[in-house]
């Protein structure tokens, strides 16, 4: 579970515009632990699509997967994600490394990799919920992330022809958990245009905003 112990300082992040707009609707003592989720899974996306040698990816997942093993003080320093979720993220890692080993079944997945990314996903944002006083369920929260998961990486791994269709359904979260909320939205109106890009179209703006005040 990550530390309720807040830090009021942000550290210079490269999170990609989507994570920033979903970054933008969380209460602001529980920025720091939704900014180190978006992050870290940025971080691993990076590393598995630019690996061209799958043991190699492997290998460098594996130096993340040692680093947030445990609960004590992360050795490895001059990392400044690494130094942030020590911070924040102090007493039990596990949902973290949980998103490590996601992000490796992606890698090794010839198809549906992207579950394995949405199993991790979730135990990170269910970690954060149980921290922030947060009413969603784990089932909701898991039906969220699996709409965000399978729009973003989804739909050319999967090898279930109903996937879509089943995953096109919304799901209700409360008010701490509107990050979560926000990239679910913005999946299901790719999903019902057949939208690629989650941040393409004209009503972008509208259905951010919209997503950000109400959650839906």
């Amino acid at each position: 579970m990550p530390d309720k112990k807040r830090v009021s300082h942000t550290f210079p992040t490269d999170l990609p515009e989507l994570g920033r707009l979903a970054l933008a609707s969380a209460r602001a003592g529980d920025r720091p632990l939704f900014e180190i989720v978006f992050a870290l899974d940025a971080r691993l996306a990076r590393l598995v699509s630019g690996t061209t040698e799958t043991m190699l990816g492997q290998l460098r997942l594996s130096w993340w997967r040692d680093q947030l093993a445990g609960t004590g003080p992360i050795d490895r320093r001059g990392e400044p994600l690494l130094e942030r979720i020590d911070e924040a993220w102090a007493a039990d890692r596990q949902p973290l490394g949980e998103l490590v080993d996601g992000w490796e079944g992606f890698l090794l997945a010839e198809s549906n990799g992207w579950r394995s990314v949405a199993e991790g996903r979730a135990a990170a944002f269910v970690a954060i919920a149980r921290s922030i006083g947060s009413s969603s369920t784990a089932d909701s929260i898991d039906r969220a992330v699996r709409n965000w998961t399978f729009a973003e990486i989804g739909r050319d791994k999967s090898a279930n022809p109903g996937d879509q269709v089943q995953i096109k359904h919304g799901t209700r979260l409360d008010r701490p958990m509107r990050p979560l909320a926000v990239l679910a939205g913005l999946a299901r109106r790719a999903l019902r245009s057949d939208r690629r890009d989650l941040m393409g179209g004209r009503t972008l703006p509208f259905a951010a905003m919209r997503l950000g005040i109400f959650g839906r």
